[in-house]
């Protein structure tokens, strides 16, 4: 989990200095000290200028030691780090001169003081990890508070209902142990006391989330995610309770089996700078009116994750609006159109498998220092294509397998029959601006069967003449063209049966038969079951004609001359017939 937060520190210079009240116990959390401003120097005993530091003072209220730690606040290990004390004249000091060494003056995530009541103090606290959040603690002698026990309630809550004792790793859960030992929490203080503020379970989680998750106020960091690779996976839908989070930055509950609508309150989390809650399994995971202007609360969201979460709607201004967003992740949304040429102003977008098509904005071409771009299965063409690729400023720019737009056919026949496949190439560089540059017929077709190229057909239809059980397969074609040498435009699959079993003796009596076929205008279906409709199809999975309540006639006259599926549903059966259309 990579956590971009950006807020430079308020107390990253001298006359700044947050002041802390001793003798409690204080801690200032998720501290980005790697966007402090340089110190100026000049400090006796210690000079520090140049290093980026954050002040904090106090006034010992009493003789006695006191230590300052800096504690990891992420998953970024520590590396170089230190914590150097001096005292002051007083707490209004605003030149670093004034500062004279009580300390060690050395690298450290800690230092201890043996200080004298009545003395002024500032600690100035460094760490060069880039993005990492620290934890700035600094303990009087007075220990915190504990755990409270209405967080304590929820974890049980939480493992209960998310079968703990599953987990690949539960260590110390429910147990006397220390709340902060418990695996995958992380507690810091918090106005003197303990507090839940990440919690982090991967591997093996069943069951629902409960709604006692809304009741660890001071959680920062809610990562459950998941992998594909890992057994078990959460169902139920995400409770309303979450939204009493607000402290929430990273919201992460991706590739469960999650269902139902995502809840409204999640939109006015004004803290989230994460939202990962895509890629759910059942496919009921919803946002029925697409994603809300409501989105406009979250002016800290770096990074948005929807896949698979259908939008039945444009995406909204207010998404785009958001100043922060740097990543955005909306595959097999069902989203079409041309692509928003807001993309260009987003660093990392990835809307793979959706249904864009046309020509790329000009402002995508044009956009300058943008990470990455990732469009493939959309129903983009060589023409449309090729002006994003020849600017080439995108650093990672993935825009093949686009796919043409087919349905995926499911097709069984008898040995014997001709079975022809084709591809609807119709729109495939139709709207090229300049016809010189391009034409559809310099694609060139190669169909494949199991991922296999097959010899010879290169043709935008392939024929298989005398099919045989062996001929039974996944067959599709790619295209390609010149002019954009590496973009492959592929159909999608076409499954054909080919089997002996359809060719049974029931079969051979043809307890439903149609006639005349081929036909010119009609044709009539005769059985002796009651036929409820009848669904015609053309090869390219794309149904054509559909009649109820029909009696033993069905007219074919619109229809094109050309090889057709039959469909015949009745009270006990559904059959599919060839139907040949001729009026030659």
């Amino acid at each position: 989990m990579s956590l971009l937060f950006a807020q430079v520190p308020a107390n990253d210079l001298i006359e700044n200095a947050t002041l802390v009240s001793a003798p409690s116990f204080f801690s200032d959390n998720y501290v980005r000290l790697d966007l402090a401003t340089a110190s100026a120097g000049g400090q006796s005993g210690c000079d520090i200028g140049g290093w980026e530091v954050v002040y904090y003072k106090f006034t010992a209220a009493s003789t006695g030691d006191i230590n300052i730690t800096v504690q990891q606040g992420s998953f970024h290990a520590i590396t170089d780090a230190f914590v150097i004390v001096y005292s002051a004249p007083n707490l209004n000091t605003v030149d670093e001169a004034d500062l004279t060494l009580v300390s060690i003056c050395n690298f450290g995530t800690s230092a201890t003081i043996n200080a004298s009541a009545g003395i002024s103090y500032y600690a100035l606290i460094y760490r060069a990890d880039l993005s990492a959040l620290t934890h700035v603690l600094i303990d009087f002698g007075i220990p915190p508070g504990p755990v409270p026990q209405l967080e304590k309630d929820a974890l049980a809550a939480i493992y209960t209902a998310m079968s703990g004792d599953t987990w690949n790793s539960n260590t110390n859960w429910n147990t006397s142990n220390p709340v902060s030992d418990w695996s995958g929490i992380t507690t810091a203080i918090i106005d003197g006391v303990e507090h839940v503020t990440e919690l982090l379970i991967s591997g093996n989680m069943t069951g629902t989330i409960p709604t006692e998750i809304g009741d660890i106020l001071e959680l920062r960091i809610l990562d459950l995610n998941t992998q594909d690779w890992v057994e078990g996976y959460l169902t139920g839908s995400i409770p309303p309770e979450i939204g009493n989070l607000t402290k929430l930055t990273y919201l992460g509950l991706f590739n469960h089996d999650l269902s139902g609508e995502v809840p409204s309150e999640i939109w006015t989390m004004s803290s989230l700078e994460s939202i990962i809650i895509g890629d759910q399994r059942s496919g009921l995971f919803t946002l029925t009116n697409g994603i809300p202007p409501e989105i406009s609360n979250l002016q800290n969201l770096i990074h948005l994750n929807l896949n698979f979460v259908p939008l039945s709607l444009p995406l909204q201004p207010e998404l785009f609006n958001l100043p922060n967003l740097l990543r955005l992740r909306l595959v097999e949304c069902g989203l079409s159109g041309t692509l928003p040429f807001e993309f260009a102003g987003i660093s990392d977008v990835i809307v793979g498998s959706n249904n864009f098509e046309g020509p790329i904005p000009q402002e995508i071409i044009n956009s300058m220092g943008n990470s990455r771009l990732s469009i493939t299965y959309n129903y983009f063409d060589f023409t449309d294509l090729e002006p994003l690729v020849t600017a080439n400023n995108y650093t990672t720019l993935i825009y093949s397998p686009q796919r043409t737009k087919d349905e995926v056919l499911n097709l069984e026949f008898p040995p014997g029959e001709d079975i022809t496949l084709s591809v609807n190439d119709t729109g495939v560089n139709r709207s090229a601006p300049n016809k010189n540059l391009v034409s559809l017929e310099e694609n060139q077709y190669q169909w494949f069967k199991d991922g296999v190229a097959i010899d010879g057909a290169v043709e935008n239809t392939y024929t298989i003449l005398n099919a045989q059980e062996a001929d039974s397969g996944i067959y599709y074609v790619e295209i390609s063209n010149s002019l954009l040498s590496d973009l492959i435009i592929r159909r999608p699959n076409i499954n054909v049966l080919v089997d002996a079993g359809l060719f049974t003796n029931e079969y051979e009596k043809d307890k439903v038969k149609i006639y005349p076929n081929p036909t010119k205008s009609e044709i009539f279906i005769v059985t002796n079951e009651k036929i409820n409709e009848a669904r015609i199809f053309n090869v390219l999975g794309e149904q054509v004609l559909m009649v109820h309540k029909i009696g033993k006639k069905i007219d074919v006259s619109r229809l094109s001359n050309g090889m057709y599926f039959l469909k015949i549903t009745t009270e006990v059966s559904e059959i599919t017939k060839k139907l040949i259309v001729n009026r030659k």
